[in-house]
């Protein structure tokens, strides 16, 4: 059922769908520079020990394409994708924290190897945070 729109007399709007909020909406945005971030941070602990940091690429393309599909469905207004993107920011989350400690523990106890990890965690762990604290004060979503 289609309402004419008290703003613009004539056109009419479906009333099935409310509008979206323009924070909530950029959203989808930034998860899908998140994407893209967590694939680069993968290419580039890959790039710094080929030998042993396959899991850093395999992790990174992983995760980098699952929030890239979540900015896909979040844009599409998919409900599965709110509740996806909380629960992979969680667990990235806490890998990235622990990831990021043994790495500089390793560091400071005398393994020079593990600076540029350590680093590349470091990012890979402020960046998650930022974006899990900007998903955790985005407007509530609107009721369809």
């Amino acid at each position: 059922m289609k309402i004419s729109s008290p703003s613009q007399p004539g056109v009419s709007t479906p009333d099935s769908v409310p509008p979206i909020p323009r924070k909530r909406k950029a959203f989808a945005y930034t998860l899908m520079f998140y994407g893209f971030f967590l694939i680069a941070i993968g290419i580039a602990g890959f790039s710094n020990n080929p030998e042993k940091a396959k899991t850093a690429l395999i992790s990174g393309g992983t995760f980098g394409g699952v929030h890239l599909l979540w900015a896909y469905l979040w844009n599409r207004r998919n409900d599965i994708a709110r509740y996806g993107a909380a629960v992979t920011l969680v667990m990235v989350l806490c890998a990235s924290t622990w990831r990021t400690w043994a790495s500089w523990q390793a560091y400071l106890d005398g393994d020079p190897s593990k600076k540029v990890v350590a680093f590349l965690l470091t990012a890979m762990f402020l960046g998650t945070l930022r974006v899990f604290l900007r998903y955790i004060t985005l407007p509530k979503a609107p009721k369809s």
